[in-house]
Order: structure tokens, then C-alpha cells, then sequence
């Protein structure tokens, strides 16, 4: 059985996720030794057979390999993080071999009680068109792998029946509030059809987000499926933030990024160009957020969970102690200037990090001291970012009337729903 400890599982879940959809393995070995696993112990192959050959090889009488589905075992932790299932725990960790099986069993319920609705094979059977229910099975996990919680089954059945080349389909997410927009935003799945089957791919979709202000035009960004980016990741780069990715190069290596929108500069089809700052770049967010008087950063798993956050894009609310006075605030990673974004409760942005800041504070004595100065405000770097936001949204505003991906025409048939 598959093991992982509680302070893990949602790192193990996300590697296994990236693994499947970003490098296309399909089996993942673990050693079955009644341990909670790490990362580093688990080996990843593209088939069955090379699992087993491995787990064959690498196994000794005091120590046992197994290999599970790499789709099964993520889904099963992701039913987990989504309450659809409880966690099972044995041993102090939680044994992801068990849920597996509890998923599959509400898959098995889930297609019995789909097998009773006979309207949609009846109209089918009438239409003479029978609809794939593996690829559509594919392109639901798919959306779920982008974060839409609220997959539009429906529609989606209704347009891959029309067997057209092209289906633009649209739904709307709640992301919650935080920063200029309304928390809501309209996603459009853009599916292409295969030119030698009746197979659907889900490969990027468009993100558009509303501002409060009815004076200022929604942005829309185009993002691809294999970038890794999720919807609320997305939804976060186009608030501003940047977002810590891996990504694949183009001689098929993965390297680790932080991804930001560059909302002055478009590419040949009208999306915003999409910045990317390397681990050679030297954003050192830990070392960022060690200058910050952030008591419960001592703690490790706090931390841990708030580096998690900020590499995710979010906003994330901390609280500050100077002089035994606490204070709420709110952090946003900024490592194109190697910096951090401070905002007070109200979300109005207090300071910004810097280089010269920075510097001053590593040849500085005093922690303390340097805790204090994080607490002042200062205008004048709160103003010229604010201003320089306003510069880049009054652009982005007039860019966005013509950021619209033309469909396709003549023979090609597309299908907007």
C-alpha cells in the first residue's frame, strides 16, 4: 500500500498531477514498506510493463515495490482535497492505495446511475450518433485538472455530438474576492477535434475577468492546458501576482519558473506576453519573507504552507508582531523586481521590498530594527507602483477591445456554448 504523511500529501498529489499531464507518465513504483513515502522514492514509467519489470528488479526480501496508476492515485487525492472522499489513515499516514479503491467504487456508481439515463441514448440512437464516452470521460478529468469544480456536462455532451471541428465552450468560476477584479470570471474551453478520429482535445482555454469598475474592459488571457497553469493560478497572473510553475524547454526538459504577465507587450494573436524568471534568476522568496516579523514563520509547517500560497499566486494573509502589537497583513510574491508586496488589512498596497532595502537590511545588526522598518510605509514606493499599475491597466484596457482568438472558417465547423 501507498503511504504518504499528512505534511506531504498535498506535494505528492501535485507532483503526481504534473507528472501525468506535463511529462506523460502513466505508472508510478513506491517501495511497500509500511512507511510514509517521499517524493524522491517514487520512479515513474510511460507503461505497465516497465513498472512491473522495475518493481521486479528493485525488490528484496526485506523490501517489496509495488506501482500503481499515476491517473488513479491523483484523482483519488484530489476527490480527497475536494471532500469528496474522507481520507483513510493507517498508521499515522494516510494510505493512498485504500482511496483509490473507494474512488473507483464511486466511478463504478457514478456510470450505473448515468447507464438509467436513457434520454441522451435515445436522442443519439435517433441522431445516429453514439458519443465517446472515454474521450468524454477524458476531457472532464481534464477540465478538473484545470480547477473548474463545475464541470457543464450537458453542453459539453451537446457539442461534441455535433462532431464539429472546433467547440469554444464557456462557464463561470467563483474564485473569490481579491485584488481589482469581482472574484468571478468566464472561462472558454477551447476543444479541437482530431483529424483522423472522433476524439476530442481540450488543449488551452481563455480566461476573461470582470473589474468592479464598469469604466475599466474585462481582460482576456489565452493559457494552454500542458503550461500546468490552472484556472485560479491564471486568474491570479491576470490580477497582477506571478505564479511558481514548472515548465518543459524546448529540448524537453522540465526547469522550474515564475511565470508574470507582461501587460504592455502582445504576441501575433492578441494574448499579453508571458514573462518567466528561472531559479537562475536568484528570487529567493524564503530569504524574502525571513525579513518580514512574522512570528509563526518559526513554525515549519506554517511556512511551508505559506510559500506553498505565494508560489500559487495568491494574496496571503500573515500577521505581524512589532513591539508585541499584532497586525494583519497581506504578502504577494513579486520576483521580477526580487521583491514582496506588503498590503494592510484594507488590501491598499504599504510598501515594497527592494534590492537597496534588502541590502541595507543584511548589513544591518539589528533584526529588530529591521522588523521595525518592515512595519513604516512607504508613500512613495506605494504610489509609484499604484501609478504604474494604473499606466498598465489604462494599456491593457485599450488592448483588450482587440484580444479576441478569431474562429476558424470555411469547411471548418466551430460550435460556441
Amino acid at each position: 500500500m501507498m503511504l504518504v504523511s499528512e505534511i506531504d500529501f498535498d506535494v505528492i498529489h501535485t507532483y503526481l498531477e504534473e507528472q501525468r499531464w506535463v511529462n506523460g507518465y502513466e505508472f508510478v513504483a513506491y517501495p511497500d514498506s509500511g512507511f510514509p513515502i517521499e517524493k524522491y522514492e517514487m520512479a515513474l514509467f510511460n507503461s505497465e510493463e516497465e513498472a512491473r519489470e522495475y518493481c521486479s528488479e528493485v525488490s528484496t526480501a526485506s523490501e517489496e515495490f509495488k506501482f500503481l496508476s499515476v491517473r488513479s492515485a491523483y484523482r483519488a487525492m484530489q476527490y480527497v482535497s475536494q471532500k469528496l472522499i474522507a481520507k483513510i489513515e493507517r498508521n499515522g499516514a494516510i494510505d493512498v492505495t485504500a482511496m483509490i479503491k473507494i474512488y473507483h467504487q464511486q466511478l463504478e456508481y457514478k456510470q450505473l446511475t448515468n447507464n438509467k439515463k436513457g434520454e441522451v441514448m435515445n436522442d443519439q440512437e435517433k441522431n445516429g450518433t453514439v458519443l465517446n464516452e472515454q474521450n468524454f470521460t477524458l476531457i472532464c478529468d481534464r477540465m478538473t485538472y484545470c480547477g473548474i469544480d463545475e464541470i457543464p456536462t450537458d453542453k459539453l455532451r451537446e457539442a461534441m455530438l455535433t462532431k464539429a471541428e472546433k467547440i469554444d465552450l464557456k462557464t463561470e468560476v467563483s474564485l473569490g474576492e481579491m485584488g481589482r477584479s469581482t472574484g468571478k470570471a468566464e472561462v472558454t474551453l477551447h476543444l479541437s477535434k482530431s483529424q483522423s478520429s472522433d476524439n476530442y482535445y481540450l488543449n488551452s482555454y481563455t480566461l476573461n475577468v470582470a473589474s468592479e469598475d464598469k469604466n475599466i474592459l474585462p481582460i482576456k488571457q489565452k493559457f494552454y492546458v500542458d503550461n500546468g497553469i490552472k484556472v485560479r493560478e491564471a486568474y491570479n497572473l491576470i490580477e497582477g501576482r506571478s505564479v511558481f510553475k514548472t515548465q518543459i524547454n524546448q529540448s524537453g526538459q522540465p526547469y522550474k519558473a515564475w511565470l508574470h504577465i507582461n501587460f504592455k507587450d502582445t504576441d501575433d494573436n492578441g494574448n499579453f506576453q508571458l514573462e518567466r524568471f528561472g531559479e537562475k534568476y536568484g528570487y529567493d522568496l524564503e530569504a524574502k519573507l525571513s525579513k518580514l516579523p512574522i512570528p509563526k514563520l518559526a513554525e515549519p509547517e506554517y511556512k511551508a504552507e505559506v510559500i506553498k500560497s505565494l508560489e500559487a499566486g495568491n494574496r496571503v494573509q500573515v500577521e505581524y508582531n512589532i513591539d508585541g502589537k499584532d497586525a494583519v497583513r497581506y504578502i504577494e510574491a513579486v520576483p521580477q523586481y526580487k521583491s514582496l508586496n506588503v498590503y494592510g488589512e484594507d488590501h491598499k498596497l504599504i510598501r515594497t521590498q527592494n534590492k537597496k532595502s534588502n541590502s541595507q537590511s543584511q548589513n544591518s545588526n539589528s533584526q529588530t530594527t529591521d522588523q521595525k522598518t518592515a512595519l513604516k510605509d512607504d508613500e512613495s514606493k506605494a504610489k509609484s507602483q499604484e501609478n504604474g499599475v494604473k499606466g498598465s491597466q489604462s494599456k491593457v484596457d485599450q488592448k483588450t477591445q482587440g484580444n479576441v482568438t478569431a474562429k476558424g472558417s470555411g469547411r471548418n465547423r466551430s460550435v460556441s456554448v
